[in-house]
């Protein structure tokens, strides 16, 4: 089945009812197609980062509905113009890897846009934002002391040749607790986003306290150490990397 293309401003019209924080089915559903249309750009970094950086990265093929929302309620940003669509993360020791591992991505992909948000923080965190094109490379500092984070748009296989696994969470934001989680192969990805989609719909009406997300990894350690905040308690975090 051929992508959907998006026009820029059928993209923005929806970004302003989707604003509004009370989307339909209707939406959802458009939302859910635009976003597909950053799988390329999310496999073409994550598969250069793996590859020729010898680097893991833990993947987001797309940006959850919530965090979608919350972004264009929280700042003055069009749909179109929102860079994180897609991304991934990895997890190094300190700043000087993480300065290092900055360096070697800028001269992977040239020409990019650096935005150091470490001096510049922005919601809730600290990062390097590297933006090429379409193509987001963040390179993010968790508010840890030790820990630092690496975001960037991406995708499959690991750079070792290891089978990748799919894992959706849903997550509620107010207990903060993960009422679903479901493992999938690799070869499931079309199976896993259908999923995503049916429970997104089958809400009935939108609950921005229940997040929906798909995340690629290697296997489910290497997700709980980059996305710690889906199964740590804040306090827990901080004590660990202190």
């Amino acid at each position: 089945m051929p992508e959907r293309s998006f026009s820029k401003s059928e993209i923005d019209r929806l970004g302003v009812r989707l604003k509004r924080g009370a989307p339909t089915d209707a939406d959802l559903t458009v939302l859910d197609a635009y976003r597909g249309t950053f799988a390329a750009a999310y496999a073409f970094v994550v598969t250069a980062l793996r590859r020729r950086l010898r680097v893991k990265a833990t993947g987001r093929p797309a940006k959850s509905t919530t965090s979608v929302i919350d972004k264009l309620q929280r700042e003055t940003i069009r749909l179109s113009q929102m860079q994180d669509i897609a991304g991934c993360r990895i997890v190094v020791r300190n700043i000087v890897t993480q300065n290092k591992l900055l360096a070697r991505i800028q001269a992977l992909f040239p020409g990019c846009t650096t935005v150091d948000r470490r001096e510049h923080p922005s919601h809730p965190y600290r990062a390097v934002h590297v933006i090429r094109c379409s193509i987001l490379s963040r390179l993010a500092g968790c508010s840890c002391a030790h820990d630092r984070l690496l975001e960037s748009n991406s995708h499959r296989v690991g750079y070792d040749g290891a089978p990748r696994m799919i894992f959706l969470i849903e997550y509620d934001r107010r207990r903060r607790h993960i009422v679903t989680f479901e493992r999938y192969d690799d070869a499931q990805r079309v199976a896993a986003d259908a999923r995503r989609l049916e429970l997104e719909l089958s809400r009935g009406r939108y609950d921005p306290n229940r997040e929906l997300v798909l995340l690629q990894a290697t296997d489910e350690a290497a997700l709980r150490q980059t996305h710690r905040r889906y199964f740590e308690t804040a306090r827990e975090i901080i004590e660990s990397s202190t």
